[in-house]
């Protein structure tokens, strides 16, 4: 029994030194350094991320990769001649008061309305009231168109005295006027001053803080 045993782990040994022997001449087949296949040249390194929708170098996209907006069509030119109207302002008991445009204008009471007017037919046409500040001032407007024009504006409370106001002229639907053969006019406006002194500013209201 001994010896069967014996014949037994004789042959194991002999094959496990021949497995080693394969393993050994296997590993020294392979070139040094060699432990995976190496990279096709086009490859990327590896952990480099590669982006499938990136666009061309030659592409019309700026450094952000937003394509460019397109220019703002620019406004046409002013036209040469001015909207030919005419402003005058009344006052309170009646008097009549001729304002000129484009210029400074003498003093006039705070509590008058305007009327401008016109030989010419202006089918589009926008008059505004605006204080110092640019703000418009709230009026009542009645427009009549014929073979004239005519337009009034009544402030709907008393102008601040001793405050700058302008009445400015330009077009409803167009930048500029036009009247009913098409001819278009730059803008125009007149200016002028209430009488009486200006009223200080309100006083500044203080929060206090709580402690």
């Amino acid at each position: 029994m001994s010896n069967y045993l014996g014949s037994i782990d004789a042959r194991w040994r002999s094959r496990r030194c021949s497995l080693f022997s394969l393993i050994l001449l296997w590993a020294l087949a392979q070139p040094a350094g060699a432990t995976e296949p190496p990279a096709p040249p086009d490859a990327a390194p590896a952990g480099d991320a590669v982006s499938l929708d990136a666009p061309p170098a030659d592409s019309a996209a700026g450094d952000e990769g937003q394509l460019p907006l397109p220019p703002s069509p620019a406004l046409p030119a002013p036209p040469e001649a001015q909207v030919p109207i005419e402003a005058e302002a009344t006052s309170w008991d009646g008097i009549t008061i001729p304002l000129l445009p484009d210029t400074q204008n003498a003093t006039i009471p705070a509590g008058a309305h305007f009327r401008l007017f016109s030989e010419r037919a202006l089918v589009d046409l926008r008059i505004k009231l605006v204080d110092e500040d640019g703000k418009l001032v709230p009026t009542r407007d009645r427009a009549t168109v014929g073979a004239g024009t005519n337009y009034e504006i009544r402030p709907v409370e008393a102008l601040v005295t001793g405050t700058r106001y302008r009445l400015v002229v330009d077009g409803q639907f167009q930048p500029y006027a036009k009247d009913v053969e098409g001819t278009s006019y730059s803008s125009r406006s007149f200016e002028f001053i209430t009488e009486g002194e200006k009223p200080p500013p309100p006083p500044k209201v203080r929060t206090r803080r709580r402690r």
